[in-house]
């Protein structure tokens, strides 16, 4: 749950004015994008382990008749898909640094005084 915290407050701070009096209105929003973000224990995000389907987000090519329109629709397509490798390569190198500073659990067997 603190983790749920952590991260809706750090994405309200992005977008939230300086006086923090338009909270309220970012909310439903961090909700939804923290429900659709994979996480890295499941390797799925919360709102496809519920539902067993990722929501449409609004931004995926749509049918158009006009080029320049088409060709914008691709060009942030290939941008989102190249943000998406950077973040999930990010993600890997933090989970990797974290790995490293763990320290190796006690092997207790049946019987060993654990407290």
């Amino acid at each position: 749950m603190e983790r749920l915290n952590q991260e809706l407050k750090q994405y309200l701070c992005i977008f939230i004015n300086d006086r923090q009096t338009d909270r309220a209105k970012w909310l439903k929003i961090a909700q939804f994008s923290y429900n659709i973000k994979q996480s890295s224990a499941t390797g799925k995000a919360p709102f496809e382990v519920t539902r067993l389907y990722l929501p449409r987000m609004g931004v995926e090519p749509g049918k158009s008749k006009n080029n320049a329109a088409g060709n914008m629709a691709k060009d942030m397509k290939s941008v989102l898909d190249e943000m998406c490798k950077v973040l999930f390569k990010t993600a890997e190198q933090m989970k990797d640094r974290a790995e490293r500073r763990r320290s190796k659990a006690p092997d207790y067997k049946v019987g060993d005084w654990s407290g």
